[in-house]
């Protein structure tokens, strides 16, 4: 994925998030996934669950439902298996509401 994404920055640098140096030197490589929430959720679930280190979780809106039951729960699993292990995983969470004034 990484050659790819300096590939493409090289064709063409309109089409990279940072510049090549940047991209190789930092060692980030931008991810979107294209699907349907359902299948979003729980690849985000999948990650959480197999966290190593830590879990930053930034979102604009956090509403009862089942996105945030499957966040919840690969958190909680996420706490399980650290409890088992013996180990930390540090959760960030940043909930940007905003917020109308009329």
């Amino acid at each position: 994925m990484f050659a790819a994404a300096v590939d493409a920055a090289d064709q063409n640098p309109n089409t990279a998030v940072c510049s090549p140096s940047l991209l190789g030197s930092s060692g980030v490589c931008t991810l979107s996934i294209i699907s349907v929430i359902p299948d979003i959720m729980q690849h985000y679930h999948d990650l959480i669950v197999t966290a190593q280190k830590e879990v930053l979780i930034a979102t604009n809106a956090w509403e009862a439902g089942k996105s945030v039951e499957l966040v919840t729960t690969a958190l909680q699993e996420l706490n399980d298996r650290c409890e088992k292990d013996g180990r930390k995983v540090y959760e960030h969470n940043c909930v940007d509401l905003l917020v109308r004034w009329l």
